[in-house]
Formats: C-alpha cells, structure tokens, sequence
C-alpha cells in the first residue's frame, strides 16, 4: 500500500547521490562467496540487509520456465536483480519502495541453470532508515508467487495469441508512422481532429518521469496540435511562477536549455529526448503565433525562481502601491518567505515560525493577490501567483512539521488544478492548452485507481468537472524497455516487465498486434460499450499492472512498444 506518489519524488532525489552499483556489473564481489539459500515457492528470502549491504538467493530453473518475484523492504528502498547463470550480467532490475509501488520481476529462463537474486540497499538509504526504524537495518522479503513450466507458458502464449482481444485491436486502433519530433509529416496524426476538435485542454500523461520515448511521443503531437490544431499554451508540471521566468528567458537569446532550466524540473530539463521540444518553444517565441510556455505547480522548481521570486514580488507590490511587512527587507513576514524559498526551514533542527506567524504570512498573500488590479494583465498574472504561493507556504512548513506525504500531495493537486482552471477560464481565456504532466494527475476517476483512492483527488478530475468533454486525457504506456530519471545516476534504471501480471494485459495484447507505435480511442469505446469500456488490466501508471475501467479514467492510450530511458543531455556551454 502506498504512502503518496510525492514521498516517492524525495526517495528518488536521495537516490540521486546513491552509490549504486553499476548496472552491467558483475554479481560474483557481492554474493560469489555467500552461501547461497535456494527460493522457491514454498521459501522465500527473508532476513534483515543495513544501508550498503547485500544478500542474494539462488534459483534453478529450466530453459523456458517463467516466474514472478515480488519483494518488499520494511523501510527506504532496495535494488533488486536477477542474474543469469554465468553471473556476468543482470537480465532484469527493479527497486523496491517501503513508501511506493514496487513492481516485479518476471522472466523467462533462456537457459537451464542458478540464477542468482540479488537484493542491495543503497548506502544512501541510511537516513530514511534511520527515521523509519528504530535499529537502522530493513527487514526485507523476496518471494516467487508464480512458477510456470515450459509447457505452460507455451500454453499461455498461444492462448494470447488466439486471444479475440488482440484481433479486435489489430483491427480498431490507429497505428502510428513515428514518434520522432522532427518527423513534421503529419498525415499520420490527421485522425486526432475529429477526437479533439471540441477539446479545450488535452492532457498528455507519463507513466513514469524517465520514459525517453514517451517524451519525443509528446514533443511530436504537441508540435501537429500547435501547428494544426490552435493549441498555443503548452503548462508543465512545474512551478507556475518559475515557468514564467522561463518563458520570459525562451524569448531572449539565452541558451534555450539554461532559459528552459530557469523553471522547469530536473527530469525533463536535464533529459536529452525533450531537448527537440525545448528548441521549438524558442523558435517559436520568435514567430507571430508562439507557443506560450506556463507552469501549473505551486512549488519553486527550476534553476532559478527560488532567487528570483522574492526580489520580483517586492518590485510588483512597491510597484503597485501595496504595502506591508512582504515590501520591507528583515520582517518576519519576509524572512519567512525567505526561509521557505531557501529551504532553511527543512534543516534538522531549525527554528520553524509558529502556526500564528504562517497563518499570517498566508494571509497577507492572499490579501496582497485581492488588491492588484487585475485589468493589468501582468497584475493578473501576479494575483495568482500570490494565491498559489500562499498554498505553497502551508504545504512546505505543514509537511515539515508532519513529513505525511499525502497530505502535501493532496494540497498540491487542489492548487494544480486551480491553477489550471485560472489559465483555461480567466487568463487564457478562449485558447487552447496543452498540459504535460504524469498520468496519476491528468487522470479522471481516481476512486478507481489505487493511486488514486490513496488520495481521492486529480487535477483531470478537477477539471473534467469544470470542463466536461472539452477535456481530454492521453495516457501512454509500453510494453517493454527501460526507464531512467535524468535526475539519478546513469545505471538506476527500472526495467518494464513484459509481462508483470498472470492476467493478460493491455500491453500483451497490443504487443501482439504487431503496432509499435499506436493510438487507442477508450471515449469512443466507452460510448460504444465495446470490451475496452469494461475492466481490465494495463499499465498506463508508473508501468504497474492494475485492473481497473480504464475508459473512465484516461480518453486514450497512446502504446510504445519499446520504452527507452531518457538520457542526460550535456549541459549548456
């Protein structure tokens, strides 16, 4: 059971600095002299690893044989690997989160033999060890929940393949040509017109923030949706103020990777597959008809607004007659902004304002946002952004004070999704917007998720209320491959499990349609009341397999076969 997707973000950023073995090493340094215990169905692995250490279990299986193995870590987070039986490589690699989805590992055998599991725990993890249990050590557990022979598993393919599921596929989904960003031959993304020709706001997801080709997928529609379809504002999963300095900076002749970085987060400025995307905004600043760039966070992402928001905020109210503690340098209402900007406050041990002082702050904020005169359009801009950063001083110090993520997600979500509605139905108001964000925000429906019943709130559903039908949600997934966040060191990757579930999945299905690249339509399925409209198992959400009736939650899928990783750009001269 998961915690929040927002602790998950803070395991990751500490993984960042993890002295994480690399990828292709070999496994005999780690467990070649330990006495290995054998898995099997009825033994899993159980014992207890401390920050650096590692255990590994052997397994004998047969050429062709297939399992599943699942693990969990009492507290901070785990690599898990298998290694084939010459212990040279690692076939497959997961991690494991005390506070987050884990997903499995699942393979077939491709020789007879022991294959080594390997699980290790960072040195990295020492500190949420530390806080979360009271010795510093894990206890773990790694089992085999499904074993199938040879022969079953050739029984199992065939049964996919005769499945009528995979025909109807074959038969109703549009097959895409490309998904390369400059590939600008649009005829094969025609078909989107009719699906998104009332769409005001089209939300196009990512199942996790490392897929390399999920982000060429979107930087190609999002150029046949600027240039063929009116979308003109493009609004990040980052900080709305900080994407505002962003594109002030795009529309100079800064380097247009140091001007994306002034707001955007890490996972996408630092990846080498948004790069096209990144250079097309700034050409684009330069045209008659740009596509703008806005951010819909409450948080302070990017290289810079963290820097600049105060100095800025002080111009605006000085500027606009408004004064206050927040125009005068040292008062307790800026030294708190200031604190909660320079992320002091988060230091262990340092002295937090009082509940009376933050409510206080806050309340000036909001004060401050009412008296701007918001005829001025850059007034307007400035009146939300007070709002939102006022939702951002009570989600920093309150998730100080009680580091429970889901609380601070929660609130995030509410100030996304107002922030959102701001741009759709004030400032841009009667143009339309693209939204780049993970799946598990877009997403409608979130009772029907275990995500999102974990927090029973979406920003797609947050809009699909105010909007209805002129919204829509593309939800991407894949069936194989890798993931990397650009933000971690090169050799944590998570490896897709082809086949994760003992249900047949989405992604099998479409796998066996021979597509690489293709579009599934689930609002005309639903409305159809065809076998997409009911529940069913796919991976659209961090590429965990979850049954759920994917029509009420997502408009489309859009499937890649094959993820690749995204990859670290070299950062600018």
């Amino acid at each position: 059971m998961i915690r929040s997707f927002l602790l998950s973000l803070v395991a990751c950023c500490a993984l960042a600095s993890a002295n994480a073995q690399p990828h292709s090493s070999a496994v005999q340094g780690a467990c070649g002299d330990q006495q290995l215990s054998r898995l099997t169905l009825l033994a899993p692995s159980t014992g207890r690893l401390a920050p650096g250490e590692t255990t590994c279990a052997g397994l004998v299986l047969k050429k062709g044989e297939f399992v599943r193995i699942a693990g969990e870590v009492e507290a901070g987070w785990a690599r898990l690997r298998v290694f084939e039986p010459r212990r040279q490589m690692p076939i497959m690699t997961t991690w494991l989160w005390s506070i987050f989805f884990s997903n499995p590992l699942a393979f077939e055998a491709p020789a007879s033999g022991l294959y080594i599991i390997e699980l290790h725990v960072p040195e990295k993890a020492a500190a949420f060890l530390s806080t979360q249990t009271h010795t510093g050590v894990a206890r773990f557990n790694v089992h085999i929940y499904e074993w199938l022979s040879a022969s079953a598993l050739s029984s199992r393919k065939k049964e996919l393949r005769r499945d009528p599921r995979a025909t109807w596929l074959r038969q109703h989904t549009v097959r895409l040509r490309s998904i390369e960003p400059d590939d600008h031959d649009f005829s094969d993304l025609n078909f989107l017109r009719r699906h998104l020709d009332n769409v005001s706001v089209v939300f196009l997801g990512e199942g996790d923030h490392g897929g390399g080709s999920d982000f060429k997928a979107k930087t190609r529609l999002i150029k046949f949706l600027h240039r063929e379809m009116g979308f003109d504002v493009l609004a990040f999963e980052s900080g709305l103020y900080a994407m505002s300095e962003a594109w002030r900076a795009l529309q100079t002749d800064m380097d247009p990777r140091e001007a994306f970085a002034r707001g955007a987060a890490g996972v996408w400025a630092r990846s080498e597959q948004v790069q096209p995307l990144i250079r097309y905004l700034a050409a684009s600043a330069r045209t008659t008809r740009p596509l703008e760039l806005t951010g819909i966070g409450p948080d302070f992402t990017g290289t810079t607004s963290r820097q600049s928001l105060l100095p800025a905020l002080h111009e605006v109210l000085i500027r606009s007659g408004i004064g206050g503690e927040l125009t005068e340098e040292g008062s307790t209402q800026t030294r708190i902004l200031a604190g909660i900007l320079d992320g002091s406050f988060a230091q262990q041990g340092a002295r937090l304002p009082t509940k009376d002082e933050q409510a206080d702050l806050v309340a000036v904020l909001r004060n401050a946002a009412e008296q701007l005169d918001e005829a001025d359009r850059d007034a307007l801009f400035w009146s939300q952004t007070l709002r939102s950063t006022a939702a951002q001083v009570d989600l920093s110090l309150d998730r100080v004070r009680d580091p429970d993520g889901k609380t601070f997600f929660i609130g995030r979500e509410r100030q996304m999704t107002e922030n959102l509605l701001w741009f759709a139905e004030k400032y841009y108001a009667g143009r339309k917007i693209i939204v780049w964000v993970h799946t598990v925000h877009g997403m409608r429906g979130p009772q029907h998720t275990i995500a999102g019943r974990e927090h029973g709130i979406s920003v797609g559903q947050g809009v699909w209320d105010a909007l209805g039908e002129r919204s829509y949600v593309i939800g991407f997934t894949s069936y194989t491959g890798q993931t990397h966040w650009v933000t971690q060191p090169d050799d944590v990757q998570q490896d897709l499990v082809a086949d994760a579930d003992p249900a047949i999945e989405f992604e099998e299905l479409m796998a066996a349609t021979g597509h690489e690249f293709a579009f599934v339509d689930l609002r005309g399925a639903r409305a159809a009341g065809t076998w997409l409209s009911g529940s069913f198992v796919a991976r659209p959400m961090y590429f965990r397999p979850e049954q759920a009736p994917w029509s009420k939650i997502l408009d489309a899928f859009l499937f890649i076969h094959t993820q690749e990783p995204s990859r670290k750009t070299s950062p600018p001269k």
